[in-house]
């Protein structure tokens, strides 16, 4: 006789850091221009501006704005859905066992487990942090 265990997901939330793509505006007071760019956020850094040297400027040497990348973190929920699959592959291969999977459920993944083999099944699930239920 055969019981089914179901063993459920468990999901987290993982941090992941998403690249800010925006619009940056600078006003050049020199050329009396409004310059957009696009990116995360304006760092400056001292160096010959070429725009000044077609405009004439005696003294071609200034800040200038450069695009820097800007990322900032988003949560995002994951589920151990895969985490599962691959511990039930390597079960499968290292124990000579003869459980199945039946299918996937809401909220977790089904397992028909012979009776002789569901304390070493539980076992294992527990061993790798599954929650399990019968």
């Amino acid at each position: 006789m055969n019981r089914v265990v179901t063993v459920l997901f468990s999901t987290k939330t993982k941090k992941e850091f998403k690249k800010v793509e925006r619009d940056l505006l600078w006003y050049d007071s020199m050329l009396g221009k409004m310059k957009t760019f696009k990116g995360g956020y304006l760092e400056f850094e001292y160096g010959r501006d070429e725009d000044l040297v077609e405009a004439g400027h005696p003294f071609p040497y200034r800040m200038k704005p450069k695009v820097a990348a800007w990322f900032e973190p988003v949560e995002k929920k994951v589920d151990n859905k895969d985490d599962i699959v691959k511990w039930f592959d390597n079960y499968l291969n290292y124990n000579n066992s003869s459980v199945e999977m039946v299918g996937y459920v809401d909220g977790g993944i089904e397992f028909d487990v012979p009776d002789k083999e569901v304390d070493d099944f539980l076992y294992e699930c527990e061993r790798n942090s599954f929650r399990t239920r019968i």
